[in-house]
């Protein structure tokens, strides 16, 4: 069994794909040793973005940036 790990979009296509081939003749053409898992990772990334621009604030005023600022 190989774990293919990938965004959202690569592993809904990768299921239709194997979904598309489930009449073929041998396991490997029907994509059968593939699990396709959603990693996450840009899921994380845009949450991860957001809650930075949100709580940056600026530099006079009580926040990441002004943090930053005091640390050098």
């Amino acid at each position: 069994i190989i774990p293919w790990i990938g965004d959202e979009l690569t592993v809904r296509r990768l299921e239709m794909l194997q979904w598309q081939r489930q009449e073929e003749c041998n396991g490997y053409d029907r994509l059968d040793p593939f699990i396709f898992i959603f990693g996450w990772f840009h899921t994380l990334m845009c949450l991860v973005s957001s809650i930075f621009e949100n709580h940056r604030g600026t530099k006079a005023g009580v926040g990441f940036a002004h943090s930053v600022l005091v640390l050098g």
